[in-house]
């Protein structure tokens, strides 16, 4: 187990689920590459599920856990009181029902019961990636109940930010190669609807060569659920955009908001 959750942490990690805030309410759990990337969270005593502009609820995140294609696991941090062995087996129940195996291995955020609130982005635009930290350890909150309470009504400029350094490992297709994608979908005016790009524009975006997979198969830009390893499409997915048509010949791409 990499980390026991401290005793003092009063993090509250608000995640962008435009495309997933459906699967999480219902199974309170949030699934995302167990990568060391731009989408992996840092241990948060609290979940924030984010949609709409807003934080619609918060949850006690109870455990972290990474399971593999063989099933096997790793714990990356326990927030919550349950014993380690079943926390484990949530986790590769979850990841197992809600994920195939070729889109393993998998991080497994495990949640308390999600109380409702009303913590709104008071800021132009979506989220500046998928995730954002906010320190709340000012309210000397117990749990994510009391939590609920103090954000409802609360705007984003009035809570602490964290700020994380994120450092991009090499990796050819990493999440983190796509970030600068996602910045400009998350530029475009709420008012624009349909975007067409060509993947020489896509390449001057991401300051990077696409993989011939791009070029040579329709499969790579078929759009996937948040939480899965085609992480391309994370750039268009959490910023509420889908793939409208594409063209390999003239190598030109057409996104609509969903």
């Amino acid at each position: 187990m990499d980390e026991k959750l401290a005793w003092d942490n009063q993090v509250l990690l608000v995640v962008n689920c435009a495309k997933s805030f459906e699967e999480v309410e219902r199974e309170r759990a949030y699934i995302c590459p167990a990568d060391k990337g731009a989408y992996n969270p840092r241990p948060s005593r609290y979940f924030g599920l984010y949609h709409g502009k807003g934080v619609s609820a918060v949850a006690n995140i109870e455990a972290a856990v990474d399971v593999q294609p063989d099933d096997s696991t790793t714990i990356r941090w326990i927030g919550g009181l349950g014993r380690e062995t079943d926390y484990r087996m949530k986790a590769v129940g979850l990841a197992n029902k809600l994920r195939p195996k070729n889109e393993f291995p998998v991080r497994v955020l495990i949640l308390g019961v999600l109380q409702a609130t009303d913590f709104r982005k008071d800021s132009r635009g979506g989220m500046a990636g998928s995730t954002q930290y906010f320190d709340v350890s000012s309210f000397g909150i117990t749990g994510a109940g009391f939590l609920a309470g103090k954000l409802r009504g609360k705007k984003w400029s009035e809570i602490k930010f964290i700020e994380y350094k994120y450092v991009e490992e090499a990796s050819p297709d990493s999440p983190g190669k796509y970030y600068p994608l996602q910045l400009w979908f998350e530029s475009i005016v709420p008012d624009k609807t349909r975007v067409s790009l060509t993947f020489s524009k896509i390449e001057e975006i991401i300051n990077d060569a696409l993989p011939s997979s791009a070029r040579q198969y329709t499969v790579w830009w078929t759009d996937k659920s948040p939480g899965t390893t085609h992480v391309n499409a994370y750039a268009w997915l959490e910023t509420g955009w889908v793939v409208e048509s594409l063209s390999l010949k003239s190598e030109t791409v057409t996104f609509h908001r969903a």
